[in-house]
């Protein structure tokens, strides 16, 4: 193996690990806090995800339609995506 190839593996190892796993929950909103910036929705099988929502990163639908952050209550059931543990990208709900 060249120095070259050498480099380039060793960048592309480094780029995987610092990007980021997305992950994908369903379930209720059990809690909405600091102005529904922040969120837990408990799964199927009683497990509690937390995340953030951010007001211009976050694209927030309700039904099928633009929605924000602000028409999120508790009950509603959702499927969240973005960043494990991070701010989600998106969320949507039924």
């Amino acid at each position: 193996m060249t120095k070259v190839t050498q480099l380039l593996a060793v960048a592309a190892i480094v780029t995987m690990s610092a990007t980021p796993v997305l992950a994908q929950s369903k379930g209720t909103i059990s809690a909405l806090d600091n102005g529904n910036r922040e969120f837990t929705l408990k799964t199927s099988d009683g497990k509690e995800v937390k995340g953030k929502i951010s007001g211009s990163g976050t694209k927030v639908t309700i039904k099928g339609a633009e929605g924000n952050r602000d028409a999120l209550t508790v009950g509603m059931t959702c499927t969240v995506q973005g960043p494990a543990g991070d701010t989600a990208t998106t969320v949507a709900c039924d």
